[in-house]
């Protein structure tokens, strides 16, 4: 049915050099993100090198494709505002979103004591919303004003990673469950829009290399997510264990009857000390998941100037002019 109306097919050269540049840029800061929290960072000389690599790879690679007659990569659609704008809040907006989802099944599992199947179960509502929405903004994407719509998004994001940093190790499932149902309304009207944002005003012939571009950052933006939210959750929980070690001294009344309490059950000496590590340790990772909901939140804040700048109208054909 379709035979008659196939796009013209241009046979165009490889960028070889590029594509190698990137494929090894690429793949050394992946690596390196995933294994890095493993191996203590930049102390180990792995994770090191291929920091340098990356480094160097992908500085070459941009000096590369900006110059290419055919690039493998065509950055200068950042050039074009709306790209820039558009990709620069998808990118950090998913930083940050993603992030939530990293650590908190992971705060659920090792601090609280959730299976995975109830970690998956206090996570999962946050689709629930985002199912129901999303054909009402996709039907009505033409009549909306795209960048209230994410400003929206963004504010309802930052309103739930608030309300996540105010729990305690004592929330119950259906406290935590709350706001991951309120989050998915965020999610419809954070990635259908922004799309709509960043492909405005483009050449048909530009629109897949802007497609893969985008999502190529997006994915980036959640593996950085990752290194970053549980680097960042493990440190503060060992700053917050230290913190709250100060207090357990026999000069502090709460702890010494605590102690006390424990060696009326038959718990004394080194087994009750074990038990109070254990309670500074739940609650030091639970102060520290709070420390990165808050960040996350605040980035959720400062993208919503950013998204501003985009320059309407944002339509199949819009913002031709926005440069």
């Amino acid at each position: 049915m379709l035979r008659q109306r196939e796009t013209k097919t241009v046979r165009a050269p490889i960028d070889s050099v590029g594509l190698l540049l990137l494929v090894v840029g690429v793949g050394s800061l992946q690596f390196m993100l995933d294994n890095g929290n493993d191996h203590d960072w930049f102390a180990s000389p792995m994770i090191l090198t291929l920091g340098l690599i990356a480094v160097v790879a992908l500085v070459f690679l941009v000096v590369w494709e900006l110059t290419a007659k055919h690039p493998v990569v065509d950055l200068s659609l950042f050039g074009r505002r709306n790209f820039a704008v558009g990709v620069t809040a998808l990118s950090l907006g998913m930083l940050a979103f993603f992030g939530i989802n990293v650590v908190f099944p992971l705060w659920l599992q090792t601090t609280l004591g959730y299976t995975a199947t109830w970690a998956g179960l206090a996570t999962a509502p946050v689709g629930i919303l985002a199912f129901i929405v999303s054909p009402f903004i996709g039907r009505n994407i033409q009549r909306l004003e795209l960048r209230a719509v994410v400003t929206f998004a963004f504010l309802v994001f930052a309103f739930t990673s608030f309300w996540f940093a105010t729990f305690n190790s004592s929330a119950s499932y259906a406290s935590l469950v709350l706001p991951r149902f309120i989050m998915g309304i965020a999610i419809a009207c954070f990635f259908i829009p922004l799309n709509q944002i960043f492909l405005s005003g483009l050449r048909p012939d530009q629109i897949a290399g802007a497609s893969g571009l985008a999502n190529f950052c997006r994915t980036l933006a959640s593996s950085v997510s990752t290194a970053i939210t549980v680097t960042l959750w493990q440190h503060r929980g060992e700053f917050h264990h230290a913190s709250l070690t100060e207090y357990v001294t026999q000069a502090s009344p709460a702890a010494t009857a605590y102690t006390q309490k424990l060696s009326m059950i038959g718990i004394q000496g080194k087994p009750s000390l074990a038990v109070v590590d254990q309670v500074l340790n739940r609650e030091a990772l639970t102060l520290a998941v709070n420390d990165v909901f808050w960040g996350c939140a605040i980035l959720f804040l400062a993208l919503i100037p950013i998204l501003w700048f985009a320059k309407p109208p944002f339509g199949n054909a819009g913002g031709a002019g926005a440069h």
